[in-house]
């Protein structure tokens, strides 16, 4: 039909969204969607009675350790339990049957890019095929219309089974775009406000919301670079799905600079970022942000009194 020249180029594009689809696919069917860490609970372990462990409820818990009604094991904040998989999931979206997998911290990128990926591979295979498919349709149309004895695409040598294949094609595709353009109106202000699809129905803004869309997405996609168009871990990540920055503001209560409300842990460095930003390890964000109370007879600097503090911590190690 005169598109001959055209049909590598298309068949490339569509390749490439077809091998991107697979892989965001195997990606967040395959990953753990984000189990409690066991780092997470050597640190409830090792903090004891000075970690304080409030009764999940269903509603906004920032800055707060649950416990699990099933597990019976603290648990970080905004972590639900998967009825389906019987875990808990950190930062938990929803459980998807067609991945047969939870969607929670560490798969939430892949998931969404598996969305973006087949949405413009269908796009782009429903609108190369477009003048087929109406030819198709066409003739499908006059035959039962008119009834003619065949159909007139065999004047072409398509076959029967091959046009009604052609036509079933087109169905599906359109099928498919409404659906995944469905699931990407639904999450795309999710992404962007900071929330999860549990957290869609809790009453209030979201204490997660940092105002910006952009630093909304980073806490998924980590920092903007090429990796936030491949199915893998964020190379810059700004949060770690346990803790989520600012790791201490008026959102999760009276708290000093730097989150240290003058009852928490020592606010250890492991250096400093690339952009001069403070990097705080692991247990120090955690501390921080589940407000640690103080340890018998500890005496330390407080973290306001380093000469190379910056007003706020952004990038997670």
């Amino acid at each position: 039909m005169g598109k001959s020249s055209s049909i590598p180029y298309h068949a490339a594009v569509f390749d490439v969204f077809w091998l991107m689809t697979a892989w965001s696919y195997i990606a967040s069917s395959c990953a753990d969607p984000g189990s409690v860490p066991n780092s997470w609970r050597d640190f409830v372990a090792n903090a004891g009675n000075r970690l304080v462990v409030f009764p999940s409820a269903q509603g906004w818990q920032p800055g707060l350790a649950t416990t699990c009604d099933r597990c019976g094991f603290a648990r970080p904040e905004r972590t639900h339990h998967c009825k389906v998989c019987d875990k808990c999931v950190v930062r938990m979206d929803h459980h998807c049957p067609w991945i047969a997998n939870c969607v929670g911290f560490n798969n939430y990128k892949h998931f969404v890019l598996l969305i973006l990926y087949a949405f413009f591979g269908t796009i782009i295979g429903l609108c190369s095929s477009l003048p087929e498919l109406v030819y198709c349709g066409s003739q499908v149309l006059k035959w039962f219309l008119y009834h003619h004895d065949h159909i007139g695409w065999q004047q072409k040598n398509i076959s029967n089974v091959e046009g009604f294949l052609f036509l079933a094609f087109g169905v599906l595709s359109l099928v498919t775009v409404v659906l995944l353009s469905t699931l990407m109106t639904g999450h795309a202000p999710l992404l962007m406000s900071n929330r999860t699809a549990i957290e869609l129905y809790y009453a209030g803004a979201s204490p997660y919301d940092t105002g910006s869309p952009l630093a909304n997405v980073e806490q998924q996609f980590g920092l903007p670079g090429w990796d936030w168009l491949l199915p893998i871990r964020p190379r810059s990540p700004v949060a770690d799905g346990i803790a989520y920055p600012p790791y201490g503001d008026e959102k999760i209560g009276s708290l000093e600079p730097y989150g240290m409300n003058g009852m928490g842990h020592p606010l250890s460095m492991d250096g400093l970022g690339t952009d001069g930003v403070l990097l705080p390890n692991a247990a120090a964000r955690w501390s921080s942000r589940y407000r640690l109370l103080p340890a018998p007879n500890w005496v330390g600097a407080m973290p306001e009194d380093h000469p190379d503090a910056k007003s706020c911590m952004t990038v997670c190690a």
